[in-house]
């Protein structure tokens, strides 16, 4: 039985690079170079991104290996480091989003947000496989597949609805400056 998940698993694997490679070259465009370059601004704010996300991930490994030493469980560490750096990388993405730096100049947003959309989609089916495994606790240990896919799904799923309500949000700004015109 668990040589057929392993074979599925496989082909899910083969199959999900395939459909991002192709999404590679949809959002990459005919030439191979990415449309939209950043300008100064947006390398500025990014630079913000930046710090604002590795200060969010120092606090949050800080938090993590003060737990790990009062618990002495390496499931705990692992799964808490990871889930820094996702927490750290949503911090980053939601403030470039947010702040207009993080596609660049002349990008279509609507080609990231499709992309996020299948892999938010990718994730929560591979969590859902994970959790077909045992959920979060197997044989009494914590299940760390399970729980650093959901986590994942979780950041990736995050990052999409900043995409989402960013665009809502400029789409009602341009609409209430059409109305005042």
């Amino acid at each position: 039985m668990s040589s057929m998940y392993m074979f599925m698993g496989i082909g899910a694997g083969v199959i999900c690079a395939l459909i991002i490679l192709m999404i590679l070259k949809l959002v990459r465009g005919k030439n191979g170079s990415c449309k939209g370059e950043p300008d100064e601004r947006q390398e500025r704010l990014r630079g913000n991104g930046y710090k604002f996300g590795y200060f969010t991930m120092l606090a949050g490994i800080a938090v993590v290996l003060f737990i790990a030493g009062r618990t002495n469980s390496v499931a705990v560490a692992t799964l808490g480091v990871w889930i820094s750096v996702l927490v750290s990388l949503l911090v980053f993405a939601g403030y470039c989003i947010w702040n207009d730096a993080y596609y660049g100049v002349k990008a279509n947003p609507r080609k990231y947000i499709i992309l996020m959309i299948l892999i938010t989609v990718v994730d929560g089916i591979n969590t859902y496989l994970q959790s077909l495994n045992g959920w979060i606790m197997e044989d009494g240990t914590l299940n760390t597949g399970a729980v650093s896919m959901l986590a994942a799904t979780i950041a990736f799923g995050g990052v999409l609805l900043i995409m989402l309500a960013k665009q809502l949000k400029d789409r009602r700004e341009r609409e209430g400056e059409d109305e005042e015109s």
